[in-house]
């Protein structure tokens, strides 16, 4: 079980099994981007994202902005 913290990302993955809860201060926002493919095991292994389940202390305009470059593609 993690804590969420403020600008912690977690990452969910089919079948997994993760938990998290909240603090008791402010919210939680969950948005979501579903990736799948040939490459995604490649790309989470060059990324280092294979072996982490949350990535703390993100920096989440620029997320905004990357999941909102990826909704002009649909």
């Amino acid at each position: 079980m993690f804590l969420a913290e403020e600008n912690d990302f977690f990452l969910l993955r089919p079948g997994g099994d993760l938990e998290f809860m909240t603090g008791p201060q402010g919210f939680c926002v969950k948005d979501f981007l579903i990736l799948s493919g040939n490459l995604l095991d490649d790309l989470l292994r060059q990324t280092g994202l294979d072996c982490k389940n949350y990535l703390p202390h993100v920096n989440v305009k620029k997320f905004d902005i990357l999941l909102q470059s990826f909704k002009s593609f649909s």
